[in-house]
């Protein structure tokens, strides 16, 4: 237990460095001025011509028909006869 509370200790450790480098790394960055940028030629793409749209065929009420729906022989259902358990209920006599 002794080893694993070292390691974890350790970690933060390691952890803690490493964050201050990155720290230290971004600071430099943004104290530096940033290069100057070209100013490069815009390409415009071309406007698109209205192309024709194509033509849908009309079928009207014309309704291809739906096959006939399967029926299967409903099978007959056991008849279950359960006992019906008696029920006693306690009553408390008055004293």
């Amino acid at each position: 237990m002794a080893s694993y509370n070292s390691f974890i200790l350790a970690f933060f450790i390691a952890l803690s460095f490493s964050n201050m480098d990155i720290s230290i790394a971004a600071r430099s960055l943004l104290q530096t001025t940033q290069p100057a940028v070209p100013n490069l030629p815009v390409k415009y793409l071309p406007i698109p011509t209205s192309l024709p749209l194509p033509t849908l065929p009309i079928l009207g009420n014309i309704v291809p028909p739906l096959p006939p729906i399967p029926s299967l022989p409903v099978p007959a259902l056991p008849a279950v006869s359960l006992p019906v358990p008696s029920i006693h209920i306690p009553t408390i006599s008055s004293p």
